[in-house]
């Protein structure tokens, strides 16, 4: 059996920044193929649209020449629309390939992704188990219906099976199968990098145990599972031998486990291992044994949610922080020179003129190394968006309008300021915090090669173009 594992391409918006900010290799992709392509009479490929960048009518080329019995696509918010029409050209093509969706988008929404008719079954949660399941069942000509995460239709009806619990061992999951793309094309965003050496992605845990209300939890719910460091070890040591020189841990919180890290970061330096690496981490979560032990192993970066700069509004939004943690945090990552990122976000619930005028001033003085400022946007699985559904809020469907993270045109406020007002406060954000004298000074004086000062230029190009492309874009809509 022929197994395709599939990306469509992002908005042309969110592509746009992708290519000249960083893209990573599809991770939950390259799991799936690990997990299954060791299945007797298994041939598995991966193709990426993001990297690739194939037009409809080459779409058809490719899957009439490759000819895939199954097609496995992850979708995503941003790309619902795209992986519809992959979905429909596979069909056209090849009317008899099955075609599988799979990822946060069907975890959130199962039946709505399966509107479109091109698909044949879905996945949500954890997909590995399911979706070699399901091989095995089409290999075998069963009835895979009965299969727990398995979303499919029987007389019209879109019907979703119980989920399965967790994988409880995640150091049973093979390290995924990063060859079944094209490596090469890869890099990590001009923020999240400290050499210019081979980079790429890696997961050490899934879920997240906190409960943010903006945050889409509709993997893993709240359950938070890791693998043992040495298994972490292990993969990172195959990583350097396969020339690779930096990571970003793309865990939704690599600092939930004080003792966890503690112990990863002793067998990094018993290893001997010379990888960079960054990560996302929590300020409440961080203290100066642990910065220093991170430091140790090689730790270049760390990304805070702050999400705004008002206690009431952090309370509001179940952060589970506070802004002193936040000041502290960010000075442990200057102490022991480890980059900061802080990020925030304009339009909470109940956010005011006041409120996000507290956000922009924390951003100035918290001051950390890089920043990033989002427009608040209820992302399917969260709190926020199921609060919407059910008020049938108008337009929260409108998938092609989500542009994914601070790129959006999606006209959804749920604050004091209009759509229009929270991005010339967002634009206004990025220019007060990138464009400070004092920060440019700063920021040339880390400056040790030219690899350092083209990184720092397409940086500002980046802010820049964002704020250019962003107006344009909400123009081109009014």
């Amino acid at each position: 059996m022929k197994v395709m594992l599939a990306c469509a391409n992002d908005s042309p918006l969110v592509a746009s920044f992708s290519e000249k900010g960083g893209i990573s290799v599809p991770l939950g992709l390259a799991y799936l193929g690990a997990f299954v392509r060791d299945l007797p009479g298994m041939q598995v490929s991966g193709f990426d649209n993001n990297v690739i960048k194939l037009v409809p009518q080459q779409y058809r080329e490719l899957f009439r020449a490759e000819a895939p019995d199954v097609v496995g696509i992850s979708i995503l918010t941003a790309t619902v629309h795209t992986t519809w029409e992959m979905a429909r050209i596979v069909k056209e093509v090849l009317p008899h390939a099955v075609v599988v969706v799979g990822g946060m988008q069907c975890s959130a929404l199962p039946e709505d992704t399966l509107e479109e008719q091109a698909i044949d079954y879905g996945v949500v949660g954890e997909g590995e188990e399911p979706f070699r399941e399901l091989l095995v069942a089409l290999q075998e000509k069963r009835d895979p219906t009965g299969i727990p995460n398995l979303v499919y239709r029987r007389e019209g009806k879109v019907l979703v099976n119980p989920r399965r619990p967790p994988i409880r061992d995640l150091d049973t999951i093979p390290f995924p199968a990063r060859d079944l793309f094209d490596i090469d094309r890869y890099r990590l965003n001009v923020n999240r990098r400290a050499t210019s050496s081979k980079s790429t992605t890696i997961l050490t845990s899934r879920g997240c145990p906190y409960g943010c209300i903006f945050c889409s939890s509709s993997i893993y719910g709240r359950h938070f599972n890791q693998r043992s460091p040495q298994n972490v070890i292990a993969e990172m040591k195959l990583l350097e031998q396969q020339g690779y020189g930096e990571l970003l841990i793309v865990d939704d919180t690599f600092t939930v486990n004080r003792k966890w890290i503690l112990e990863f970061c002793e067998r990094y330096r018993q290893e001997g291992l010379e990888l960079r690496w960054n990560c996302h981490a929590r300020v409440n979560t961080l203290d100066e044994e642990v910065v220093r032990a991170m430091k140790a192993a090689h730790c270049t970066g760390m990304a805070f949610g702050i999400e705004s700069g008002n206690p009431e509004m952090l309370r509001k939004i179940d952060k589970g922080i506070t802004l002193e943690q936040a000041h502290n945090a960010v000075a442990l990552c200057r102490k022991y020179r480890i980059d900061s990122l802080c990020s925030y976000i304009f339009g909470h619930p109940g956010d005011t003129w006041a409120t996000v005028k507290d956000t922009m001033r924390v951003s100035l003085a918290l001051d950390s190394d890089f920043a990033n400022f989002c427009v608040m946007v209820p992302m399917p699985g969260s709190r926020i968006f199921e609060d919407l559904l059910k008020r049938e809020y108008p337009g929260l469907k409108e998938w092609d309008r989500y542009l994914g993270h601070s790129r959006r045109v999606l006209d959804i406020s749920l604050c004091d300021l209009s759509p229009d007002e929270l991005h010339r406060v967002q634009a206004q954000a990025f220019w007060r915090f990138y464009f400070r004298p004092r920060y440019i000074w700063r920021r040339f004086l880390t400056i040790k090669s030219a690899t350092a000062l083209f990184t720092l230029l397409r940086g500002a190009y980046i802010v820049f173009l964002f704020q250019l492309q962003t107006r344009f874009k909400r123009r081109s809509n009014v």
